[in-house]
């Protein structure tokens, strides 16, 4: 049986779609991923109903935004409100006094007492006497504030700090000894000088915040190559 050129013509067409269909074939074999592909069906938030599924690869939890939130905010109500503690202004109230004690004579009635009542007067004070109308409205929220004494930060618990009458009722107690005329003469100069000397830090309290916050774990846990999920 002879073919004619038509006939090789036809079966060349042939040959040659047989060999692009065994090329794609290869390229498809080659090129498609060799990893399982996930098996099990499931719902976010519900029980898993499969067999155990086993971790791949190692990986974090990470927890969801409103947790994340829930943490920021929680830590934000426990940082303390910073304030700086002023040393200079104990000794600008205290020449005041000084001064009041000079005018009504007192400076030389009562000069002996004069001793007790300055180391009693800085004693107290240097314990920090806040200045709240700087402060953050919340500061009565907080359960801890932060003096700076110079470089250093000593925090204390917000119920503990001074106010102005607790400044005074501490330098009476200190005072108790003392000859009743003298005492009354001082303290109603004490009453009328004393103010807070130590101010809010508001770059430090937003900055020691935003570092507490910003070490907030991102994660939760970890699931161990190999470990039931």
């Amino acid at each position: 049986m002879k073919y004619n050129w038509k006939d090789r013509l036809r079966n060349y067409g042939v040959l040659q779609r047989a060999i692009a269909f065994a090329l794609t074939t290869l390229v498809i074999y080659v090129f498609l991923p060799k990893d399982i592909l996930f098996q099990y069906e499931y719902q976010e938030n519900q029980p898993w109903k499969h067999d155990k599924l086993y971790a791949p690869f190692e990986f974090g939890i990470r927890k969801t935004t409103a947790e994340l939130e829930k943490e920021r905010t929680l830590v934000a109500k426990k940082q303390p409100i910073v304030f700086n503690y002023i040393d200079d202004i104990d000794r600008a109230i205290f020449t005041q006094i000084e001064m009041e004690l000079q005018d009504a004579g007192a400076d030389t009635l009562c000069v002996e007492h004069m001793t007790k009542f300055e180391k009693s007067f800085f004693s107290v004070m240097s314990q920090g006497l806040i200045d709240r109308s700087g402060a953050p409205k919340n500061i009565n929220e907080k359960p801890n504030v932060g003096l700076m004494f110079q470089n250093e930060m000593v925090t204390k618990p917000a119920g503990q700090m001074l106010t102005i009458q607790k400044a005074i009722n501490q330098v009476t107690a200190k005072l108790v000894e003392l000859d009743p005329v003298c005492k009354g003469t001082m303290l109603a100069a004490l009453t009328k000088h004393i103010r807070a000397n130590a101010v809010f830090n508001d770059s430090l309290t937003e900055k020691i915040l935003n570092q507490a916050q910003f070490e907030v774990l991102e994660m939760e846990g970890r699931i161990e190559k190999g470990e039931a999920i």
